[in-house]
């Protein structure tokens, strides 16, 4: 690799620079190196990661758990909707601004409650189909969902997989839906699809 001053430096890896989160290897140029205008300065250090080191959403710590009407826990049988739903942090940054990488997958017609974040998204639709009102994303397509926007999307036919990217390393899920009826209704069209929803999960 070439210096700003025309020079040649090392790269190397250095098996000390672990994060302590998340165990991942990073790899460092030399830690001080000079720019144009001869200063010097600490560089960033590269952080690799892989999908092995995806950890689950809810036991990660990033988002913080949904608030629910104590109604709905006590009146309806919530285990089938797990069925439908996988999320893995892939990468999360040190800072508090720093990116958060999530990789999502649901089922087809997982009946995801309308919610918010309090952190900007970017969607990117790796498989599948993302279906919101007539619209319908495919992969290689995506969208932007601002903080504190409510929205919902569907799972089009085998499901759909997702990357979340937000400039944050926490953020919530305020659940809109409340109603013990609607969640009663989730659960009954969670039930009903449990077989395709197991056959299709990755």
């Amino acid at each position: 690799m070439r210096s700003p001053a025309g020079g040649l430096h090392d790269v190397r890896l250095d098996p000390t620079a672990k994060d302590v989160t998340t165990g991942r290897l990073t790899m460092n140029s030399p830690t001080e190196d000079e720019d144009a205008a001869g200063r010097t300065g600490r560089k960033p250090a590269i952080q690799w990661f892989t999908a092995d080191d995806g950890i689950d959403l809810h036991a990660s710590g990033v988002m913080s758990p949904a608030r629910m009407n104590p109604e709905i826990a006590e009146q309806v049988d919530l285990a089938s909707l797990s069925g439908g739903a996988k999320a893995r942090v892939l990468f999360r940054g040190s800072s508090p601004d720093g990116f958060s990488l999530v990789h999502a997958w649901f089922g087809e017609d997982f009946p995801l409650p309308r919610h918010t974040h309090s952190a900007d998204c970017l969607y990117f639709v790796l498989r599948g189909e993302l279906r919101m009102g007539s619209k319908v994303l495919r992969a290689g397509d995506g969208m932007f969902v601002p903080a504190g926007r409510p929205y919902t999307y569907r799972a089009g036919p085998g499901g759909v997989e997702v990357l979340e990217f937000r400039s944050s390393t926490s953020f919530d899920m305020q659940t809109l839906d409340q109603d013990v009826a609607k969640w009663r209704a989730f659960a009954a069209q969670a039930e009903l699809r449990q077989q395709d929803w197991a056959q299709t999960r990755p």
